[in-house]
């Protein structure tokens, strides 16, 4: 009984977990799932606090094992929580997501894989400049890491968006409705169940 009622979420939570898994096959920096995963949580999980949540934990549990195994050898120590600039950017995006796609179309998806890409950009980019002793605290420091994080923005965050989130959708709608739709119609959930 309780696939059936929640089969729709269990679908869900597979396709960002498939979504998601990418991040550990590509090498392009910044070529990430993530801000697809965000907006597909966003608008799609009835309880919106788990498009929050599930997103935020996926990503910490990626920065943890890249931090630590793969890249542990440009850290001086273990890494426990990642960059808190990349979460500050997962709950801008499930927030994108939450307003721009109460409507579920083509034109709404990608206006809101665009407008998710350069929010991530300009967060992540914001607290580079913040943190980074490189960048002088001024505008011109932070034209100056703006400037230099362009080239991970073009080929990797505004490229990924664009690609992973049509797909992840077209994954969920598709499966919802050759899956999902006919296995419900099939086995009714009973109202006394």
């Amino acid at each position: 009984m309780f696939v059936k009622k929640n089969l729709r979420t269990i679908l869900l939570i597979a396709v960002i977990l498939i979504g998601i898994s990418c991040t550990f096959f590509i090498e392009i920096p910044n070529f990430s799932p993530l801000g697809a995963v965000c907006l597909l949580g966003a608008a799609y999980f009835a309880n919106k606090k788990y498009a929050f949540i599930l997103p935020v934990a996926l990503m910490w549990l990626v920065h943890l094992y890249l931090n630590n195994v793969v890249y542990a050898e440009y850290f001086d120590s273990f890494e426990l929580v990642g960059v808190p600039s990349v979460y500050l950017s997962i709950v801008l995006m499930v927030l994108i997501g939450t307003v721009m796609l109460k409507k579920i179309n083509f034109t709404n998806v990608m206006g809101s894989a665009l407008v998710a890409a350069f929010t991530f950009y300009l967060v992540t980019n914001f607290f580079s400049w913040l943190g980074n002793p490189l960048y002088p605290r001024n505008f011109a420091g932070l034209m100056e890491s703006y400037t230099a994080a362009i080239p991970f923005f073009r080929s990797g965050t505004l490229p990924a968006n664009l690609i992973f989130t049509p797909i992840l959708f077209g994954i969920f709608e598709l499966l919802d409705k050759k899956v999902v739709v006919p296995y419900l119609a099939k086995n009714p959930i009973s109202i006394g169940s």
